[in-house]
């Protein structure tokens, strides 16, 4: 189990503080894609820093990644 965030969820009192959790047979987390054009929001170290992920096909899963590369510029990254 694991929060909107992206950690996992170990305890009922995790469980009890998030306002969404995300379930996965295989133990595996993955973003849900929600659909094309989706933008989510990723905290990275800890929350200091947020890279925004867009879905860009359902089928297969894509994702493009942006504000994740280090010195202050952007990177983007397309993952299937």
């Amino acid at each position: 189990m694991f929060s909107a965030a992206g950690e996992e969820i170990r305890t009922l009192e995790q469980y009890l503080r998030e306002p969404v959790a995300l379930v996965y047979e295989g133990g595996r987390f993955i973003w849900p894609g929600v659909r094309v054009g989706h933008e989510t929001t990723v905290p990275l170290d800890g929350g200091g820093r947020a890279a925004k992920m867009v879905t860009l096909s359902m089928q297969p899963l894509v994702f493009e990644i942006g504000g994740w590369g280090g010195g202050g510029g952007v990177a983007n990254k397309k993952i299937k």
